[in-house]
């Protein structure tokens, strides 16, 4: 993503809702993310399984859990990671001039 204006101090980029959470201490993480994801709407699942495969050529039916590894941003205060649609695909920077908080 690239700044198509100025941007002011302190001004909020992004505000999204997460697509998919699942908290660190599920039983069974794998199958509640399946369940989770079975649960999206067509249009949403499409999206989902649009976000960077860090292994496209890898297993397809690894290919969800690989997406939401690679994508999913830690959400400490919810004791678990969450998955976005838009915020995965902003660039990473060494010396970066936003920071990111919820």
């Amino acid at each position: 993503m690239v700044a198509a204006r100025n941007i002011k101090q302190g001004e909020v980029i992004i505000v999204e809702d997460p697509i998919l959470f699942l908290q660190n201490n599920e039983e069974n993480m794998i199958t509640s993310l399946e369940t989770r994801f079975k649960n999206l709407s067509a249009e949403n699942q499409k999206k989902v399984m649009a976000l960077h495969d860090p292994d496209p050529s890898a297993d397809v039916e690894q290919k969800l859990i690989r997406i939401f590894k690679i994508n999913c941003i830690g959400v400490s205060q919810a004791g678990g990671g969450a998955l976005y649609l838009t915020i995965p695909r902003m660039n990473h920077s060494c010396s970066p001039n936003a920071v990111w908080s919820w």
